[in-house]
């Protein structure tokens, strides 16, 4: 749907949340601004702050609802949530009658320091980590349909953002303001990283025109899907310097497979950027395995193997936390 169409259902559902007393409802995101906005692509992204849980929320706008108590809003907000800053100074308020938002931003001229903290980097890490892992496993997963590939090409996109984001914050202290405004500020400071944030966006706008090929997905960057994907982990682990672990993380886990023999299928990838764990689950042989880098209290972190038997096999993506 065109970007009229869209923002005239925006603003049904937002008065649908209305209905259901709310405290604050901001809007945010490329659904906002024209020049940002994808057709087909673009989602709603959206914040509502409730003393209660809003139960109707239904739509066909991508809005996923998540609870947010005024309580932990105000705290997300001063210890630097880049999701809930980015909303409150760069978002559009549709609904705050009491001026609980606006209280918000008035603080910050009162001698409240609003702006990034150490959490930002590490609500952004994860963000980035958490994007490439869902892009891998929609990569392996057997859907191949259209849907699921828009979804990875957006997750591949949210992820080279995020380290446009990190290195943004990291010199300037602050968050950009969109799509736009990041390219302009990286064309400038990073302009490699701006060239590849701006082919990801192109990927997405003409994503028919990706090839949805699915044979041989045993080794990612086997086909220009594979390859996105591998080249944002590339600026990923070589543009942010706190994980510059992953890279020996990557290293260790291909000399493992090089010993025990390849897998024969990748079943999903699991990475966590907060402790550096990186799990994958697959088989050959016929039998299932998760195996990966774990982090210990030593120096060195542990690398496991583990026999997963096929009727444990939906239990093993549960506790991996695994997008399927």
């Amino acid at each position: 749907m065109d970007f009229e169409e869209f923002n005239a259902k925006a603003k049904g559902l937002v008065a649908k949340i209305i209905e259901q007393n709310p405290i604050a409802i901001i809007r945010f995101g490329s659904s906002i601004r024209y020049e940002d906005y994808i057709p087909g692509v673009s989602d709603l992204d959206m914040v509502v702050v409730s003393k209660e849980r809003i139960r109707e929320t239904s739509n066909d706008l991508g809005f996923e609802y998540f609870y947010n108590h005024p309580n932990k809003f105000v705290k997300d907000f001063v210890n630097g949530n880049p999701f809930i800053m980015n909303a409150v100074l760069n978002g559009k308020v549709v609904y705050d009658p009491n001026g609980f938002i606006e209280s918000l931003k008035e603080l910050s001229g009162k001698g409240l320091v609003i702006g990034p903290t150490e959490d930002t980097f590490h609500y952004i890490i994860q963000g980035i980590g958490n994007q490439l892992s869902s892009a891998m496993n929609r990569y392996f997963s057997d859907k191949g349909n259209e849907g699921d590939k828009v979804k990875l090409l957006r997750n591949v996109h949210s992820a080279v953002r995020g380290v446009g984001i990190f290195y943004a914050v990291a010199s300037k202290g602050e968050l950009p303001d969109g799509y736009s405004a990041l390219l302009s500020k990286l064309n400038s400071s990073q302009p490699e990283l701006a060239k590849f944030l701006k082919s990801t966006r192109e990927y997405l706008v003409n994503h028919h025109e990706v090839s949805p090929e699915k044979s041989d997905r045993v080794l990612i960057g086997n086909d220009e899907l594979g390859r996105v994907i591998q080249t944002a982990e590339n600026v990923y682990i070589s543009g942010v310097p706190i994980v510059n672990a992953r890279v020996r993380t990557n290293e260790l886990i291909e000399s493992y497979q090089s010993q025990r023999g390849r897998l024969e299928q990748t079943l999903a990838v699991r990475l966590n950027n907060v402790e550096f764990n990186h799990l994958i689950l697959g088989n050959r042989n016929e039998r299932n395995y998760v195996f990966g880098l774990v982090e210990t209290d030593s120096q060195q972190p542990e690398m496991i193997e583990q026999e997963v038997p096929k009727e444990q096999l939906k239990n093993a993506y549960s506790k991996l936390r695994i997008l399927v």
